[in-house]
């Protein structure tokens, strides 16, 4: 279950029951899950599928969703019934985690739901904290869903994260509570998109030259591990990616570039001499000013 996930990063190795369930926990709790492990073990007397069905009905929300997760890894006859029946329910956590579960039980019922959820609750001009108190929540759930709609490879989807890429750019101005949140998402946003081979998403955009490079950077890196590393399904694309100054893969990755969108050699290269430099221009960036004049700017450099 949630194989998209790089869970010897997030808890230990241990048998595969308990290894389920602790995936379980950690999506609906992430660093408190251990703890929170135990004491749904106090309330329930366990974590066996069949207790869980218990807490569908009774739980609190939290704990319905641990619930959805571990009968989505059962063996229970009505596990996918179950699980559909999660992204109906009124509480948006539910139906998320529902969502997730559906989608690694191989079900195409979840697929118009995960698109939608790649920009639900983000941040509006009226409206920057949607979910109150639960934002957070959504805003850690969210780095994971690019990586998690990757088995679904049609256009749909595909559409769905071209969409999510430029809603994102769009709207980080609102995304004040923790920057580094947002620009972490476009960067997996753009990395995906790259591993599908769609650059459209940069195409005739108007963006300063640090948001252009760093997504330029992120497409050609996941471009490259699916022509070159498809089983490496664990890399999401990330600001730290030390591939970007790896002066082996540089040539590729230039020429990926270049197919892709025609960019010169040295405008290519400047996506990673620049790599970590733009990152750090997207934080403190104004997102003011007239377009026309980011529009020349851009139009300036690749000219150049």
């Amino acid at each position: 279950m949630f194989h998209w996930l790089n869970w010897q990063d997030t808890v230990g190795a241990t048998k595969n029951e308990a290894r389920l369930n602790e995936q379980a926990f950690w999506l609906v709790h992430m660093e408190e899950y251990a703890s929170e492990m135990e004491r749904f073990q106090q309330r329930w007397g366990g974590c066996q599928p069949e207790s869980c069905l218990n807490v569908l009905q009774t739980g609190d929300r939290l704990d319905r969703c641990v619930a959805l997760c571990i009968i989505a890894a059962s063996s229970l006859p009505e596990a996918r019934q179950i699980v559909a029946s999660g992204m109906r329910s009124s509480s948006p956590q539910e139906r998320w985690c529902s969502t997730l579960c559906l989608s690694e039980m191989g079900d195409e019922e979840a697929i118009p739901d995960l698109c939608s959820m790649l920009t639900e609750f983000l941040p509006q001009p009226c409206n920057p904290w949607p979910q109150k108190e639960l934002q957070w929540w959504f805003e850690d759930r969210r780095l994971l869903l690019p990586r998690a709609v990757r088995r679904w490879q049609c256009s749909n989807v595909t559409q769905a994260l071209f969409a999510a890429f430029q809603r994102q750019v769009n709207v980080e101005v609102n995304t004040f509570f923790n920057e580094n949140y947002c620009l972490f998402y476009e960067d997996y946003l753009a990395y995906e998109l790259g591993f599908r081979g769609d650059f459209s998403g940069v195409i005739g955009v108007t963006w300063s030259l640090a948001h252009l490079r760093r997504a330029v950077m992120l497409m050609a890196l996941g471009c490259y591990d699916a022509l070159c590393d498809p089983g490496q399904w664990d890399r999401t694309g990330s600001y730290d990616d030390d591939r970007a100054y790896n002066q082996a893969l540089r040539p590729h990755l230039c020429q990926i570039i270049h197919t892709r969108l025609g960019w010169s050699e040295a405008a290519a290269n400047d996506c990673f001499d620049h790599a970590y430099e733009d990152f750090l221009a997207r934080e403190y960036e104004a997102q003011t000013g007239p377009t026309g004049q980011r529009k020349q700017i851009v139009t300036q450099w690749l000219a150049g």
